[in-house]
C-alpha cells in the first residue's frame, strides 16, 4: 500500500515563520539605517540650501523642494504600502465603497509598489552623492580635531567612501526590489485555479523515472509529491508572500524612520 506522508505541523511552520522573520528583519537592519541616515542627511541639506540661498534662482529652490518631495515620498510611501496589506481598514472598504474585484484590487497594489521603486530609482543619484559627501565631512571634523592628523588618514577615510557607494546603492535598492518581485509573484498566483487537479502516479514525471531509474527515485517519492502538492494550495502561497510583503517592508520601514529620527534629533543636540 502507499506511504502516509507526515505533514508537518502547525506550530512547526509558524516556529519556521517566526525564524525566517527574524533573519529577514536581522538582514534589514543595518541597510534601513544607513537608508535612514541618508534620508536625513538629504532634509538637512534641503533645508540649508533653502534657508541660505533666499536670494537664489526660482530653479535651485524648485530642486531643493523637489528633492525634499522625493525623501518624504520614499518615507511615507512603505507606510501606505503597510496599510495596503491590511485587509480590514482598506480591502474591505475599497470593495464595499468603489465596488472593485480582488484582483484588481491586487493589481493596484502591485502598480505602488512599482511607482514605489520607480522613484527610488529616480533618487538615488541623491542618495548616493550624499554618500559621497560624508568623506569631506570627515575630513572637514578630523581637521578640526587638536593635534596633527597624518594625512594617510584622511585619504584611506575619502578612499573607503568611495569603494563603499556601489554597497550603498544595493542596500538602498535591495529591499525595494524584493518587494516587487514578491509583487509579482503574489499577481502571478492569482491566475492559478483555486483548486489543483489531482495527480496520479502513472502520469507522474516522478513514476517515470522510478520506471527508469528505480534506485534513485522510489514510489514513495510520487506519494512525497502528491502530499506537498496538497499542502501547498492556491491560498496557501497567497497567504505566505502577502505576509513577506507586509513583514519585508514593515521592518525596513520601521527601522529607516527610527534612523531618520535619530539622525535628526542627534544632529540638534
Amino acid at each position: 500500500g502507499q506511504q502516509e506522508v507526515a505533514m508537518p505541523s502547525v506550530k512547526a511552520f509558524k516556529g519556521f515563520l517566526i525564524v525566517l522573520s527574524g533573519f529577514i528583519g536581522a538582514l534589514l537592519t543595518f541597510p534601513s539605517f544607513r537608508f535612514g541616515a541618508l534620508n536625513s542627511q538629504l532634509l538637512r541639506n534641503a533645508n540649508v540650501s533653502l534657508e541660505t540661498e533666499e536670494k537664489a534662482s526660482t530653479a535651485g529652490s524648485l530642486y531643493e523642494k523637489l528633492t525634499q518631495v522625493l525623501v518624504h515620498f520614499n518615507l511615507i510611501a512603505p507606510l501606505l504600502v503597510i496599510v495596503c496589506w491590511c485587509k480590514p481598514l482598506v480591502q474591505q472598504h475599497i470593495e464595499t465603497q468603489v465596488d472593485i474585484s480582488n484582483k484588481t484590487f491586487n493589481f493596484l497594489r502591485v502598480g505602488f509598489i512599482a511607482l514605489m521603486m520607480l522613484v527610488r530609482l529616480l533618487s538615488i543619484k541623491l542618495y548616493t552623492q550624499t554618500h559621497l559627501d560624508s568623506a569631506k565631512r570627515y575630513a572637514t571634523n578630523l581637521k578640526r580635531e587638536a593635534g596633527r592628523v597624518d594625512h594617510k588618514v584622511i585619504q584611506q577615510k575619502i578612499a573607503y567612501t568611495f569603494q563603499y557607494s556601489s554597497v550603498v546603492v544595493l542596500q538602498i535598492l535591495t529591499p525595494a526590489l524584493i518587494v516587487l518581485q514578491l509583487c509579482l509573484v503574489l499577481f502571478s498566483l492569482q491566475n492559478l485555479p483555486d483548486t489543483m487537479p489531482p495527480v496520479s502516479p502513472s502520469n507522474s514525471i516522478l513514476a517515470g523515472v522510478t520506471d527508469i531509474i528505480p534506485d534513485v527515485v522510489s514510489r514513495s517519492d510520487v506519494t512525497v509529491f502528491q502530499g506537498m502538492r496538497a499542502l501547498l494550495t492556491k491560498n496557501f502561497m497567497t497567504s505566505v508572500v502577502s505576509y513577506l510583503v507586509w513583514w519585508i517592508v514593515s521592518s525596513s520601514a520601521g527601522v529607516t524612520l527610527f534612523s531618520t529620527c535619530y539622525h535628526h534629533v542627534s544632529e540638534q543636540v
